[in-house]
C-alpha cells in the first residue's frame, strides 16, 4: 500500500510538472510574440519617419536640380532615373539586400 502511494505522489508529481513546463512555454511564448509586435511597430515607425524626410529630401534636391539647370522638370526627371537605376539595381539582387537582412532579423527576434 505504501508503495502505491509512492507511485500516486510521484505520478501527481510528474503531472504538476507537465502542467509547469506547458505554462511556461504559454508564457514564453505570449513574451516573444509582443517582443515580435513591439520590434515591428518600433521599425515601422523609424522607418516611415525616414521614409517621411526621405521624401522631402527628394523634394529639395529635385527643386534645387531644376533651379540649377534652369527649367522645372529636369531636376525631378535626375531624380527619377537615379530611383529607376536603384529600383533595378534591387530587382536583379533582391535576395542579398532586402531578403537575407530581413530574415536574419526575425531569425534573431525568434531565438532570442
Amino acid at each position: 500500500m505504501l508503495e502505491y502511494k509512492k507511485f500516486e505522489q510521484i505520478a501527481d508529481n510528474f503531472q504538476d510538472l507537465i502542467d509547469t513546463k506547458i505554462e511556461l512555454f504559454k508564457m514564453e511564448s505570449v513574451q516573444r510574440i509582443a517582443y515580435i509586435f513591439a520590434s515591428f511597430m518600433r521599425v515601422f515607425i523609424l522607418w516611415l519617419l525616414l521614409v517621411i524626410v526621405f521624401i522631402f529630401l527628394s523634394f529639395a534636391a529635385a527643386f534645387y536640380l531644376s533651379f540649377k539647370m534652369g527649367n522645372n522638370y529636369s531636376g525631378f526627371i535626375i531624380l527619377a532615373i537615379f530611383y529607376f537605376i536603384i529600383l533595378i539595381i534591387l530587382l536583379f539582387d533582391q535576395k542579398r539586400l532586402i531578403e537575407k537582412p530581413f530574415l536574419n532579423k526575425i531569425i534573431g527576434v525568434l531565438l532570442r
